[in-house]
């Protein structure tokens, strides 16, 4: 099967390497890349923050 993430890391910010390898002109910025691979069998998860510890949620 396929597996896939979006990460946005410096590449995203980086003007030079977005004109360079997605052909961004003027404006244009990347929202994010998509990595799309087969995952090894075994791979393993990353650790994941407690999303309770970093969402507040407001009524407003």
């Amino acid at each position: 099967g396929w597996g896939a993430c979006w990460l946005t890391g410096w590449p995203a910010h980086d003007r030079e390497f977005a004109a360079r390898a997605f052909a961004c002109t003027g404006d244009e910025t990347v929202a994010g890349i998509i990595h799309i691979a087969t995952p090894p069998p075994d791979a393993p998860d990353r650790p994941r923050p407690d999303p309770a510890r970093l969402v507040t949620w407001i009524d407003a």
